[in-house]
């Protein structure tokens, strides 16, 4: 690290080069003379010296002479740091002094570092030890060279200061030329050109805006040619060069002399700067624009004297444009001062002039004008508002407002007025709905004001005046317009109703809704005209009772026929009550008063001359029905006449082509159309529809014989007697002379169509018709087709049921089906239930017991009673053919109830015998559980039978249980506190909840055989028999397994920690004594 002094009388300059040697790691110390730096260097002996050359005290020349003729630092070296102009005199002067490096300002900081390294190193040999001769110079060749080159220094100051001088005289002329102009744009365009000239540029442009709003006060452009000046005056204010100089209010300059060298672009149509100046003409509290010179003549670049001047000249002038704006700023306001008092002084004249004008209009005024004080006490009551509300003026003065409004509205209006005062109190004009009020006139009637507001800001508090205008007359008027204007529109919209609704409730519903949500009626309603009399059809309006009373009032008694309401039934002519409060003592009239209605009219509707109905609507609003209004309802009250008239037409258009004229019933045509629907919903669901064609027996015959009314007449009793049986109009139809067709929906099985059928068979025919006082035993052909097994679509189901009944003509059985084999199931299914009936009776049922074991004693635990039907025609019957049907036909519960009682016996047999009785299961269906006196009929027949309810237990599904959860849990609870067991049979072939299984009291749970039979096959279902026990162990329920037929299942369920099984394994199903048998030998 060396030591380094710095001697220069510019201390930015000293600054610079102490910074740079700091960074390289020396030592740095500084000196502001020659004088100073020579005491530094003799006291602090540097290793080496930077000089500046011309300085004031000991200039560097003087500092190097002297530094040579001390001992001990005459071999320092030194370097000359000098400016450009004095290079080549300053080489020539460092030679002759010992100084050979030159380093000229501005000079690029790696250079002096760069100077400084060499130097040092020139200066190691001599710390070394080495000797360092250097040169001296001639003294008298160096006084001469050092007095040339001061002097030519201070020539060169000379010259400076003439130029400073001619500049600072220019300067001021100018700025008087400024100061004294009034005119802004003409202040700017000097500045412009004065600048320009002042500082020998090629050209001038200047830029201005008002700060407060950012408009273009002034453009000027000097030294350009025409189009590089339009060019000029288009640059925006914020052009990229004047952008730093207006945000930072400084200046700038560009090329050789500035600190940007690079040209500098202006703008399309504008050449780049060689070199520039720009500076902001501002004021100390505001930024008006820029001015920027461009090329300065004759020289490379402005210097920083140039800078200096133009800022100066341009802040001055920024001062003086300012002052000026402010200037004529005030002369306008000054202006306008003038005109406004010349106003002023004009409008006091006027107001006087006013005043009596008002007086005058306020006394003549048609409008009432109200005065009050914030106190809301009248000042002014001009005559019309003492006509207006009957009072006279020097009454009212001094009185609250009050006095002129209804007691209900007081309160609101003194709030109304009071934040009208507190928000301004912005004029408020009349015509709006907001701003009429209701007054109150001296005798006490109240009525409609249209009003308008204002506040008169006085030398107190203010005031508030009101102009008041009656609109009695315009809101009755508006009122009646809007009333027509509702009437019409339901008239309206009652002849678009008529135009699309082609049916008699609809239209009267909806024109009754229309009457209400349209025309704002209070209530409509429409009665029908019967020969017992009126009967309300359809209403709408509110519910408050009064349509209940009327139905109920015209129910009890109908009209009389001298009643104001009858006559107007029987004269076609509409019946007005326009005030019910007056009508208090006519029927009807004080009930619609009391829910409300003001006035009411009944409206008959015609057809062909008869009266057939009658449409009333009641209004809120007494006097509501005048003579307009009455004028649209007659039309309304035609054109429903009109309508239901039409409608009718269409009715009985409708009848003949649908519909049997002597029956009544639909016909073929319409009789096709309903099957075709029907079909089509039933292949939606996948369900099946039965076609039934009834062919009447020797109808001829009766016809031929007893003549054609006897026909007529039996055909018609026949239709009656299958509307009876079928009970729905809408399956029956009279497809021919003879011929009669039903369609039952929703067939779910053969035999149950066959049996209902044979039942509705019997209840038609088994009886005979009385035609003439003749009795008539008639039979019927039955030929039944079903869908889809018999016919795809309508047509084809038709056409075969057809063909049925041709068949069952020329058979000898009364009904038949489409397909034979289905006749033949039917048949032995209706044969098998016909002996059913008797079977009981007869005792042909018996029961056998399968037992049940334990299935690690093998031991029989309990058994299921298995009901076997034993008929002498068929034999045994498998329980799979008979007791579906023994459900079906409700006989289950006599069967079931015997079952009971049998296993009663049974088991009281097998106590009596001493033997140990084993618990009985006996299948419950869901018909038996289902019943309400299920429990008190099972105790019943246990206590009938001797038997104990310990001894016996029932069996049901899941599924018969989930059908009723609530009241099956309670019956099964019931059956537990006698002593009943419950098992669920079939388990996991049904559906049920295991939130329910867990509530219910049940003790055993029973594996279906599908399950076991496949176990040890299927993976699955050995895991599904796993679970269930699982399952019923952790909800306490012991476990039979069905249907186990082989050793190898029995183990495998052992395994899985079942409880009991059943199955051919153990014993088939057996009669009581063979059970008897195995428990003597278990004894």
């Amino acid at each position: 690290m060396a030591r380094v002094l710095v001697i220069d009388d510019e201390s930015d300059n000293r600054a610079l080069v102490v910074t740079l040697l700091r960074y390289a790691g020396h030592e740095a110390c500084e000196a502001g003379d020659g004088a100073q730096g020579l005491l530094i260097a003799q006291a602090q002996r540097p290793d080496l010296v930077v000089c500046d050359l011309l300085m004031p005290t000991m200039d560097g020349y003087e500092f190097v002479r002297r530094l040579r003729n001390e001992t001990g630092i005459a071999h320092t070296e030194v370097i000359f740091w000098t400016a450009t102009f004095l290079e080549r005199e300053a080489r020539k002067l460092a030679l002759a002094c010992g100084v050979t490096r030159v380093l000229t300002k501005p000079t690029e900081p790696e250079l002096i570092l760069e100077t400084v390294a060499q130097a040092l190193a020139q200066v190691a040999p001599a710390a070394a030890g080495r000797v360092v001769t250097l040169p001296q110079p001639r003294a008298d060749d160096f006084s001469a060279e050092h007095l040339r080159v001061v002097s030519d220094k201070l020539l060169a100051k000379v010259a400076e200061l003439e130029v400073a001088n001619q500049r600072l005289s220019a300067l001021n002329q100018m700025s008087l030329l400024l100061a004294s102009e009034r005119d802004p744009h003409t202040l700017l365009d000097r500045l412009c050109r004065g600048a320009r000239e002042l500082l020998g540029a090629r050209a001038a442009v200047l830029c201005v805006k008002d700060p407060r709003n950012g408009a273009d006060l002034h453009r000027s452009v000097w030294g350009l040619d025409a189009e590089q000046a339009e060019a000029a005056r288009a640059l925006p204010f914020m052009v990229p060069v004047a952008q730093s100089t207006l945000i930072e209010r400084r200046p700038q300059r560009f090329g050789p002399a500035g600190p940007a060298d690079a040209p500098v672009e202006l703008g399309a149509g504008l050449p780049p700067l060689a070199s520039g100046l720009i500076v902001p003409v501002a004021s100390l509290e505001h930024v008006y624009g820029w001015l920027l010179l461009i090329d300065k003549l004759g020289e490379p670049g402005f210097s920083a004297d140039d800078e200096a001047l133009l800022v100066t000249h341009a802040a001055q002038a920024g001062r003086i444009f300012e002052n000026g704006s402010l200037y004529a700023r005030v002369q306008r306001h000054l202006a306008d001062l003038r005109v406004e008092i010349a106003e002023r002084q004009r409008g006091e004249a006027q107001l006087r002039q006013s005043e009596a004008r008002l007086a005058g209009l306020v006394e003549s005024a048609m409008d009432g004008i109200v005065a009050v004080d914030n106190a809301l006490r009248i000042v002014l009551f001009n005559p019309a508002a003492a006509q207006m509300f009957g009072y006279r003026t020097a009454e009212m003065l001094g009185q609250p407002l009050d006095r002129l409004l209804p007691e209900d509205h007081r309160g609101t209006h003194d709030s109304a007025v009071r934040a009208f005062g507190s928000g301004g109190g912005r004029p408020r004009s009349m015509g709006g709905v907001a701003r009429t009020v209701t007054g109150l006139r001296r005798s006490g009637e109240a009525f409609p004001i249209d009003a308008s507001i204002s506040m008169i800001a006085t030398d107190g508090d203010p005031l508030y005046v009101v102009i008041l205008r009656d609109i009695t007359a315009r809101v009755q008027a508006e009122d009646h317009i809007r009333r027509l204007a509702r009437v019409a529109t339901v008239l309206s919209d009652i002849n678009s109703l008529i135009v699309r609704v082609r049916d008699r409730d609809e239209l009267m519903h909806e024109a009754c809704r229309i009457a209400v949500e349209e025309g704002r009626f209070r209530r409509a309603w429409v009665g029908m005209v019967e020969p017992d009399g009126l009967r309300v059809s359809v209403s709408a309006g509110p519910d408050d009772g009064y349509m209940a009373q009327l139905r109920a009032e015209l129910a009890a008694e109908p009209l009389a026929p001298d009643s104001l309401y009858a006559r107007a039934l029987h004269s076609h002519e509409p019946l007005v009550l326009n005030d019910l409060s007056k009508a208090a003592g006519l029927r009807f009239a004080a009930a619609a008063r009391g829910c409300g209605s003001g006035a009411l009219v009944w409206l008959p509707l015609v057809v062909s001359g008869q009266c057939v109905a009658v449409m009333s609507l009641h209004a809120d609003a007494p006097g509501f029905f005048d003579a307009d209004e009455m004028k649209l309802l007659r039309e309304l009250a035609g054109d429903m006449s009109f309508a239901l008239e039409h409608i009718a037409q269409q009715e009985r258009l409708v009848h003949l082509a649908y519909y049997d004229l002597l029956t009544g019933l639909a016909n073929s045509t319409l009789f096709h159309e309903r099957l075709e629907r029907h079909v089509e919903a039933a292949c939606a669901v996948r369900q099946k529809v039965a076609v039934a064609l009834v062919d009447l027996v020797r109808f001829k015959m009766i016809n031929d014989t007893l003549g054609r009314h006897a026909g007529d007449a039996l055909l018609k009793r026949v239709a009656e007697r299958l509307l009876d049986c079928v009970g729905d109009h809408a399956q029956i139809a009279r497809v021919s002379a003879d011929r009669f067709a039903v369609v039952f929906a929703d067939v779910r099985a053969e035999a149950d169509l066959a049996r209902v059928f044979a039942t509705q068979y019997t209840e038609c025919f088994g009886l005979p018709f009385t035609i003439d006082s003749q009795d008539l035993l008639v039979s019927a052909k039955v030929g039944i087709a079903l869908y889809p097994d018999d016919g795809g679509n309508a047509e084809t189901l038709f056409r075969n049921a057809e063909a049925a009944v041709k068949n069952a003509k020329s058979a000898a059985d009364t009904v038949l089906f489409y397909n034979p084999r289905m006749s033949a199931t039917v048949a032995e299914t209706l044969a098998i239930e016909n002996r059913l009936r008797q079977a009981l009776e007869q005792g042909q049922f018996v029961l056998h017991y399968q037992p049940k074991v334990d299935l690690d004693s093998r031991r029989i635990v309990s058994v299921e009673a298995l009901l076997r039907w034993q008929s002498p025609e068929l034999g045994l019957v498998p329980p799979l053919k008979f007791i579906p049907l023994l459900e079906e036909t409700g006989q289950i519960l006599a069967v079931g109830d015997w079952a009971l009682r049998c296993a009663a016996r049974d088991h009281k047999h097998w106590r009596e015998l001493g033997l140990p009785a084993p618990r009985i299961a006996v299948n419950v269906s869901a018909i038996q559980l289902h019943r309400d006196d299920f429990v008190a009929a099972l105790a019943l027949a246990l206590q009938e039978e001797g038997g104990q309810p310990a001894g016996i237990d029932i069996e049901i599904t899941e599924t018969i249980v989930m059908q009723d959860v609530e009241a099956s849990v309670a019956k099964l609870h019931a059956l537990r506190a006698m002593g009943v067991d419950v098992a669920i049979d079939d388990f996991g072939t049904g559906y049920s909840s295991l939130a329910y299984l867990s509530r219910l009291p049940v003790q055993l749970l029973k594996i279906d055989r599908a399950f076991v039979d496949t176990m040890l096959s299927d993976p699955n279902n050995m895991i599904l028999v796993s679970t269930m026990i699982s399952l019923a162990h952790s909800l306490r329920m012991k476990v039979i397994a069905e249907g186990v037929e082989t050793e190898e299942q029995a183990k495998i369920l052992q395994l899985l920690r079942c409880d009991q099984m059943q199955g051919y394994l153990v014993s088939r199903p057996v009669p009581r004594e063979q059970i008897t048998a195995m428990l003597q030998a278990a004894a």
